[in-house]
């Protein structure tokens, strides 16, 4: 069963650019590794954040994750501590999922609430959507 690693970061000031440099070259070992689907990489809209960056990663499972963990560790931190970064990672399985009522009526989910947006009438005037369901 696949897993969630979400791991937030805090970066220095004044390190922000090295670290995000040093993050895009580890991604290519990361993405290379057995059993990694996918990622994405966060920087905070407000600086002064205590966790300035989070990376969320998505792997096969927790045993997965953990060899290539074991694997890449050590020369993670050396380089983490050297920019001063404290880094805090855990792992989680999804307890539910939620979609706003707009997207789940588009994707044709009939448990919707009654909206009346602007946007949801573009959405459902798309070709192919039947204006009935709006």
């Amino acid at each position: 069963m696949a897993v969630t690693l979400i791991n937030v970061f805090s970066v220095p000031k004044g390190q922000e650019e090295a670290f995000v440099k040093w993050w895009e070259d580890v991604k290519a070992d990361i993405t290379a590794q057995p059993g990694f689907i996918s990622g994405k990489f966060h920087r905070s809209l407000k600086p002064d954040s205590k966790f300035n960056f989070i990376n969320i990663a998505i792997w096969e499972n927790e045993e997965i994750y953990w060899k290539a963990y074991e694997k890449s560790v050590t020369p993670m931190q050396a380089k983490l501590a050297q920019l001063g970064v404290e880094m805090v990672p855990a792992l989680y399985r999804v307890a539910f999922e939620y979609r706003s009522n707009v997207q789940a009526r588009v994707l044709g989910t009939d448990r919707c609430r009654l909206w009346n947006t602007s946007q949801a009438r573009r959405l459902c005037s798309m070709p192919g959507r039947s204006t009935s369901n709006c």
